[in-house]
């Protein structure tokens, strides 16, 4: 990057340190005897109940998940085969696994936030696709951009619209 930056600072108006993507996964800790154990004796449930127990809350959360992607008219694809490249369809907004585990992945990208962060504050900027031309601002820019760094992400995800960022990694609120 430096290399760059040497061979073009002539062009540049400034630059940004920062994520370009921040990836964020989680689950259930029931891969093990330990933790499936654990879950059942917290929610009490018998170990002969154990499979009809998985298949209610998977269909829960199948139907709580369509809730606020129908709302917010964004799509919701199930993917039937292998072919598919799930971490690419993925990144363009949030993977839920809607079985046992509930693997869920959070992916940000850090250009469109830090977009939203500089339309909240007022500052102007020229974007083409995810690169920034012009920033009117780059020292107030790059404090927002170092916000990353603190942003209590765990409370920023569970604050979120939808129900399967609001229950990781407390998934209580639909399992319960």
């Amino acid at each position: 990057m430096n290399e760059f930056i040497s061979r073009y600072q002539p062009q540049l108006s400034g630059v940004l340190a920062g994520f370009d993507r921040l990836v964020f996964r989680g689950q259930l800790a029931l891969n093990h005897d330990t933790g499936r154990k654990g879950y059942l004796w917290a929610n009490g449930i018998a170990w002969k109940d154990y499979a009809q127990h998985v298949a209610q809350v998977s269909q829960r959360v199948k139907e709580a998940s369509l809730v606020p992607m129908n709302a917010a008219h964004r799509p919701v694809r199930y993917l039937s085969n292998g072919h598919d490249s799930k971490e690419e369809l993925a990144r363009e907004s949030a993977r839920l696994q809607t079985w046992f585990p509930f693997t869920l992945y959070v992916y940000v990208n850090g250009r469109e936030w830090l977009a939203r962060q500089m339309d909240a504050a007022g500052i102007a900027y020229n974007r083409h696709d995810n690169c920034f031309s012009w920033i009117q601002d780059f020292a107030r820019a790059q404090a927002l951009m170092d916000q990353q760094l603190t942003t209590d992400w765990r409370r920023a995800l569970n604050t979120s619209p939808s129900v399967f960022i609001r229950c990781f990694p407390n998934c209580s609120r639909i399992i319960q």
